[in-house]
This record gives structure tokens, sequence and C-alpha cells, in this order.
């Protein structure tokens, strides 16, 4: 069966500075939350497939220790992110690029992943991200699909509010609905080709 991988960004209004103490700085955990059963969805566990929502804490916890295994393996916020944009299946379909004018970051892949551990750990990420924001500062992360099937089977998988300042939450259903939608115009663009592959993270320094 073909892979369908749905994309993963993120957009932080954010200072130069603090986005690359961010960027350079160890990522979170996983485990330093423990209210993922807001992604839902129905996912293979050992026990056979379950929804999220209904999933045990003893199974919820195995899952954040797994992310968080991963999540060890990048050094920086900049290692992990780096591995998240090189999951895209060709350089136009990812994105990384700061807005020295809007003090935005704005970075994903249209074609991220379909597993669960891949969105804890690519959410997981951005929400590291909001300890590094102003008390005014904040941001969105989105798991959305923007290239398979007809529009209505193009939506979003999850979607976290980050700030103001340190703090993040899931969106609710009504509000994720649409939260895709942030980087639709961006998503548009990259996939006509209407502007070039932009790749600034090595370059935040």
């Amino acid at each position: 069966m073909m892979s369908e991988p749905d994309g993963a960004f993120l957009k932080l209004r954010i200072p130069r500075p603090d986005l690359v103490r961010w960027l350079d700085a160890s990522p979170a955990r996983a485990s330093a939350w423990v209210d993922w059963r807001g992604i839902g969805g129905q996912w293979y566990f050992d026990a056979g497939p379950q929804e999220l929502r209904s999933v045990s804490m003893m199974q919820l916890v195995r899952t954040m220790r797994e992310c968080d295994a991963i999540l060890a393996r990048s050094g920086t916020n900049r290692q992990a992110l780096r591995g998240i944009l090189d999951a895209a299946e060709a350089p136009e379909l990812r994105h990384a690029a700061y807005d020295p004018a809007t003090q935005d970051f704005i970075a994903g892949t249209l074609t991220y992943s379909e597993n669960l551990n891949d969105f804890i750990v690519f959410l997981t990420m951005a929400r590291g991200a909001a300890a590094f924001l102003a008390p005014d500062g904040h941001g969105i992360a989105v798991i959305h699909n923007y290239l398979w099937g007809d529009e209505d089977e193009q939506v979003t998988q999850a979607a976290l509010r980050l700030g103001p300042g340190n703090s993040s939450g899931f969106m609710d259903e009504a509000e994720g609905r649409s939260a895709g939608g942030a980087f639709q115009v961006l998503a548009d663009q990259m996939l006509d080709q209407a502007r070039p592959p932009a790749d600034e993270l090595d370059a935040l320094r």
C-alpha cells in the first residue's frame, strides 16, 4: 500500500536570538506532558488497534517513553528539526525560513509521517519552544493532510496552540479543524513551485 504521510508545520512568533537559543537547546521530552490523547484517532498498539482517547495510561506511558528515546538521539532542537525536514520526499516539499520583519519562523514538510510516535516527537519538539517565547509570544504546530484524497479527506490530525509565553495545549475539535489553513497558502505555493525551496535552518545562528 502506498504511503500517504501527513504534513507537519510549526510557526513561532519569536525574536531571532530566542529562536537560536531554542534551536541550540536540548529537545523537550514527551513525558513532560500527559495530554497526548488529544491527538485522537485510532492507532495500532500492542493490544491491537485502539482509539488513542481511550488507551490505558500504561500504554500511553510506554508510548511516551518510546518517543523520549527518539528525542534523546538529537542533541539539539536544530538536529531534531533537521530530521523532520529531511523526512520530506523531495526538497521542494520542505520549508524552513525566518522573517525578520514579522519575527515569524515557519518550518515543516508536506510529507512527514503516518506514525503516532513521529507525530508526538514533532509536537514535543514544538512544545519545547514555548519555554523560549516572550510573554506575548505565540505559535502553532499542526499535523495535516495537505496532499492526499479529496478535500474532505484533507483534515487536521492534531493542532497545538503555543503561548502566550511558556504554555501549550491541544486545540479543541472545532478550532483544530481549521488549523491546517494556517499553512495552506504556503503549501499551495510549495506544490505549485511558486517559490524556490527555502531551508534556512543551518544558517540561523
